[in-house]
């Protein structure tokens, strides 16, 4: 449920006190813009609250997921993701007036920790669902929104989120334009780790006497 509830809890919450507060434009402010002012708690929860349903999720899958060598990558980008976003609740890029402040370093690194990690996270774990029949027709599509995940961060980093950029102005959109690839991913695998057994769980096939591994 955490996979499913995580982009449902994050994406109304912001758009809620976006659409609500004079001071934030969804084209041109960032979310983290919303940690500011004397409601800007709501949105800290917000980051807190689904980090920690993405952590869970992210074991979720691993569990479910048939295991391969090195097959761990992928769910440990997914709790990245998790953990870059409580970083940004418990480093919100606010000064110490609640003031935004766009600079705010800790606040900047536990922003690049979650946006590389939801870019690798379905390009490395589509290799582990390719290896898995129960898994394996999502893989192309969670293979195809990870190469979009990271062509969108590249061009993020070079074209939008410096100040300067040839699109900065446009940096609310373009986080909004990430996450419209991201979060649906994430539904996408939720919903089909509701309905799969784990794969401690599935039993393997027995072995004709005096055969083994």
């Amino acid at each position: 449920m955490g996979g499913v509830s995580a982009p449902v809890v994050f994406v109304t919450a912001a758009l809620i006190q976006s659409l609500t507060r004079p001071d934030h434009s969804l084209v041109a402010d960032p979310i983290s813009a919303l940690a500011a002012g004397p409601n800007g708690w709501i949105q800290d929860l917000n980051f807190a609250v689904t980090g920690a349903l993405m952590i869970g999720f992210a074991i979720g899958i691993h569990l479910a997921v048939v295991p391969t060598r090195a097959g761990a990558i992928g769910p440990i980008f997914l709790a990245l993701f998790g953990v870059g976003l409580l970083g940004a609740a418990a480093f919100p890029a606010t000064n110490a007036a609640g003031q935004f402040v766009d600079d705010r370093v800790p606040h900047v690194v536990a922003n690049l920790v979650a946006l590389s990690s939801a870019a690798l996270g379905p390009l490395v774990l589509s290799w582990r669902l390719a290896r898995d029949p129960a898994w394996k027709q999502l893989a192309g599509y969670v293979r195809a929104a990870g190469i979009t995940l990271v062509v969108l961060f590249l061009a993020g980093g070079a074209l939008v989120r410096p100040t300067g950029a040839p699109f900065h102005d446009w940096l609310g959109l373009f986080q909004w334009i990430f996450l419209a690839v991201w979060y649906p991913t994430v539904v996408v695998l939720a919903l089909r780790l509701m309905r799969a057994p784990m794969a401690t769980d599935v039993q393997r096939p027995r072995l004709p006497p005096g055969q083994t591994d």
